[in-house]
């Protein structure tokens, strides 16, 4: 872990927000899925694999444009990812660790919300997945894509934890995995950590914190 000793013995935290995919799922197979999806629908397209990792981190909306997904296929091309009605996406796994980390942040009487690109529209393929998680979050500080002004890396989710807890940015951490992520902790003012244990994409960024194991927000956490 990367990371400001004295920072750490000053700065007391009270939100600690996360990402979801890359940070509390493992969401690699939406990246296999999708790749599989777009070569079956387009075979003589040729295109190199790092796209598909830059959809994982984009709004479906703005993924299917960046791969030029015609609007009368999407419905199919969706139903191919993800399964008919996301059935592919209820089981992705939680990231390790990332259970015993919340059951010790909410211990400690912190604030826990998410910040995601997912819209409400997603939100009951989670039903599984967060099913022994989602007591941590309250529904008002779930932030999906839609609920903000815009997504990230626009700020406004950030700003609008801040507006509904009450927190003071430098009272705020946010942990994800993408440069989005990144940006938008920038842009609104507020302490980052790079998530890095799902093992996604490498991100050169220059921020407060740089974790290889979910365990290592504990020692942030002190």
């Amino acid at each position: 872990m990367k990371g400001d000793l004295l920072y750490h013995m000053l700065c007391m935290y009270k939100m600690i927000i996360f990402d979801i995919d890359g940070t509390i799922l493992d969401s690699r197979a939406i990246i296999k899925n999708i790749k599989e999806a777009y070569h079956k629908f387009y075979p003589t397209r040729e295109i190199d694999d790092e796209a598909f990792k830059m959809c994982y981190f984009m709004t479906p909306d703005a993924a299917w444009s960046y791969l030029n997904i015609p609007k009368d296929d999407i419905s199919a091309f969706e139903d191919e990812c993800y399964g008919v009605k996301c059935s592919k996406l209820y089981d992705l796994p939680l990231c390790d660790h990332i259970k015993e980390v919340l059951k010790a942040l909410a211990s400690k009487g912190l604030i826990l919300a998410i910040n995601t690109s997912r819209t409400k529209r997603d939100l009951p393929e989670l039903d599984k997945p967060f099913k022994d998680i989602k007591h941590y979050f309250k529904d008002r500080y779930f932030i999906t894509s839609d609920i903000a002004k815009a997504p990230k890396p626009d700020p406004s989710s950030l700003l609008l934890l801040k507006e509904l807890s009450g927190s003071k940015l430098d009272e705020m951490l946010f942990i994800g995995d993408g440069e989005s992520d990144y940006l938008c902790a920038k842009r609104a003012g507020v302490d980052f950590a790079l998530a890095k244990w799902a093992k996604i994409k490498d991100i050169d960024v220059d921020t407060k914190y740089i974790l290889d194991d979910p365990l290592e927000i504990l020692e942030i956490i002190k």
